[in-house]
């Protein structure tokens, strides 16, 4: 069983499939948004799947594009407690241990590159990645005051 936030990831996808056949789409031009809990939902497609052209995901959050290795915001075991249909069950072993994982969600966005992406976080996420010293990252975010 996949979690819910590959389940939207994979209709994306299949979304796409149809987008391929309509004569009336530029399908090499597709974007994907997502806002919140789409927002995951947008980058886990476009991670996966290169024939998207671009994500503009939007307060993504936990579980997003957040950074789970700085130990700030929202963590692991809330997000396994609350929402445990939107991530796989393997995921729940690193509860507590948000800061030690060998991954973090950067990978994601690695996936994504070299295609456009736009995280629309607040100003103070934005530093908050410039500070951690992620140019590559940091130069594809942009910012949107709430």
């Amino acid at each position: 069983m996949i979690s819910s936030s590959a389940a939207w990831g994979l209709a994306l996808s299949r979304g796409m499939d149809y987008l391929e056949t309509d004569k009336d789409i530029n399908s090499k031009k597709v974007a994907v948004f997502g806002f919140s809990r789409l927002g995951k939902a947008a980058l886990w497609a476009v991670a996966n799947d290169s024939r998207f052209a671009m994500v503009i995901s939007s307060e993504s959050g936990a579980g997003g594009a957040k950074l789970f290795h700085r130990g700030i915001g929202e963590n692991i075991r809330r997000l396994v407690n609350a929402f445990p249909h939107w991530y796989a069950k393997s995921f729940r072993k690193h509860i507590d241990k948000d800061t030690l994982m060998p991954f973090d969600q950067y990978f994601i966005m690695d996936l994504i590159a070299p295609r456009q992406s736009t995280l629309q976080v607040p100003k103070e996420i934005k530093a908050l990645i410039r500070r951690v010293n992620l140019p590559a990252l940091s130069k594809r975010i942009k910012s949107t005051a709430f």
